[in-house]
């Protein structure tokens, strides 16, 4: 299969029915003038992805697999990623404000200084995910990391150490 190299052969392949790009490589190459937002990637296979740095905002990654991706400082608010798989993904220092997350799997995901005002964390998997400023391997303090989830939905939600929580 061949790379892909541009955000327009991204979107120009996945129109023509294509779906699994594991591994690309897009690191600030999402430029502005070729807008993803509110793209519908449904199901698509990003495993390993770099889009580290890119504008993001609104897009549809419902039931995508997302394993071990690299959205670091990227700007995914907004976005629908409803039942996807991002396992071990890297969301340091992201802008997430209003993503939805339910049911998403973030077991081992590095969320540490992202960004995540109202958020949708409902039956979300967080186990064993890196939240709030520093992590040192120690118990995760969630006073310390609040400012991080401000206004987040909790509902049956698999907290880091294997809790489930609620909030009202």
């Amino acid at each position: 299969m061949e790379t892909v190299k541009t955000t327009g052969e991204l979107l120009q392949r996945y129109a023509s029915g294509e779906r699994d790009f594991p591994g690309i490589d897009l690191e600030g190459r999402v430029r502005k003038d070729i807008s993803l937002e509110g793209t519908d990637l449904s199901g698509i296979n990003l495993a390993g992805a770099n889009l580290a740095e890119c504008p993001l905002e609104n897009i549809n990654f419902r039931g995508a697999n997302l394993e071990e991706i690299w959205f670091q400082s990227s700007n995914i608010r907004g976005v629908n990623f409803e039942g996807a798989n991002l396992r071990n993904a890297n969301l340091t220092h992201s802008l997430a404000d209003g993503a939805n997350f339910t049911n998403a799997i973030l077991t081992g995901a590095d969320l540490r200084c992202a960004s995540m005002e109202n958020v949708n964390l409902t039956r979300a998997n967080l186990k064993d995910a890196v939240i709030g400023g520093s992590y040192t391997g120690e118990d995760i303090d969630f006073e310390e990391s609040a400012p991080y989830l401000r206004d987040a939905i909790f509902f049956d939600t698999i907290m880091p150490d294997g809790s489930i929580q609620t909030n009202s």
